[in-house]
């Protein structure tokens, strides 16, 4: 049997704090960045349930530099708060990472928390018209 003259090294995955989710309308995008060698494999699972491509979910991955890997999806958005698991594992181990799912699109949230300020510092006998979409 031949052995290599070099180390070879392993190093169990890590899930990198670049990793999030952002919603739009009714739909989430979630990336996963995950590091190790060797390079990890990605999943991603919601309520116990793994993630595939389908109608309503699109799954990619990318190779990036230095073994770490990429794995965005796009699905519609769950009903209510919730978060999806990325789930990373190489030879040398495994780790899981909860991702936070926004309630909703935040500039929404803004437009209907200035919105609402708005109508509210109107006095009742004054007539405006505020344009909230």
């Amino acid at each position: 049997m031949l052995s290599s003259p070099f180390p070879v090294f392993t190093a169990p995955p890590r899930i990198l704090p670049s990793s999030g989710c952002s919603r739009s309308a009714a739909w989430v995008r979630c990336s996963c960045y995950s590091v190790g060698r060797p390079s990890p494999s990605l999943e991603w699972w919601l309520d116990g349930k793994l993630l595939s491509g389908s109608e309503d979910v699109s799954v990619s991955h990318v190779n990036l530099e230095n073994a770490t890997l990429r794995s965005s999806i796009t699905m519609r958005a769950p009903a209510g708060p919730t978060a999806l698991t990325c789930h990373s594992s190489n030879a040398a181990g495994n780790t899981s990472q909860e991702l936070p799912v926004p309630h909703q699109d935040i500039q929404q949230y803004l437009t209907g928390l200035v919105c609402g300020l708005l109508y509210y510092k109107v006095s009742p006998l004054e007539i405006v018209h505020i344009h909230c979409v």
